[in-house]
């Protein structure tokens, strides 16, 4: 995820909780968030507002994950340990390996998020997360799936 002059990014699956910013020019990493619960396996990034990302927490190549997780971690330059605010969510008819989340481009609310749905449960985009494995937001404002 590309923010200004940096770039946000993370390591799949098998890495502990942590993001990564690095300087787009030189390619270094400039800051690391670190966070005490450990991913099973994060597959997404997306735009959580200034100075935050969310982190996908939502693979599961087996499809046994009851619920998966998504972050709201802060990130920037320098090293910091946090303890993000997170939601668990559940997929409407059972497990799905997703591989992208999808978050406002211009609210940075993320499905599940708890300002629009019931705790751990995604009310306001159950069929959109029960389908959803890669996907992408419109000019239009709108998000398409494939």
């Amino acid at each position: 995820m590309v923010d200004g002059e940096t770039v946000v990014t993370v390591n799949d699956s098998g890495d502990r909780g942590r993001v990564f910013v690095v300087d787009r020019r030189s390619g270094r990493t400039v800051g690391v968030t670190t966070w005490p619960r450990r991913p099973v396996d994060v597959e997404a990034l997306a735009p959580a507002g200034p100075g935050a990302v969310w982190v996908a927490d939502i693979g599961d190549n087996r499809a046994t994950r009851s619920s998966v997780t998504v972050f709201r971690v802060p990130v920037g330059r320098g090293a910091r340990a946090v303890a993000p605010a997170y939601v668990a969510l559940r997929y409407p008819h059972g497990p799905v390996d997703a591989e992208t989340l999808l978050a406002d481009p211009r609210s940075a609310a993320a499905p599940g998020h708890p300002r629009s749905s019931q705790a751990g449960m995604c009310t306001p985009c159950r069929a959109a997360l029960a389908r959803l494995v890669r996907g992408c937001w419109t000019r239009s404002g709108g998000w398409r799936h494939s």
